[in-house]
């Protein structure tokens, strides 16, 4: 597929440390359980944008800030890859 991954692994799934680069640019820097992002990880976009924050089950779920190209950001409490609410 042309997607990499170095880091950790058990029984054959991305656990612990780990970076993922995607072929299409996308890049996660953060932990994993279970081959999922789970834990505090940054999320890099190819156009520019950037999550910083927590993860669950892939998807982001609790605190976490969203940088934008354009300068502006969202903060706050994510679930299952929501903004459900924003902090100052």
């Amino acid at each position: 597929s042309g997607d990499q991954y170095e880091g950790e692994w058990f029984e054959g799934l991305r656990h612990g440390k780990g970076k993922s680069t995607h072929i299409d640019g996308d890049i996660y820097i953060g932990n994993w359980a279970n081959g999922e992002r789970n834990g505090y990880g940054k999320y890099f976009f190819p156009s520019g944008n950037i999550y910083d924050g927590e993860w669950k089950n892939d998807k982001r779920h609790g605190f976490g800030i969203s940088y934008y190209s354009d300068g502006t950001k969202e903060e706050g409490q994510w679930e299952n890859g929501e903004l459900k609410e924003a902090g100052s």
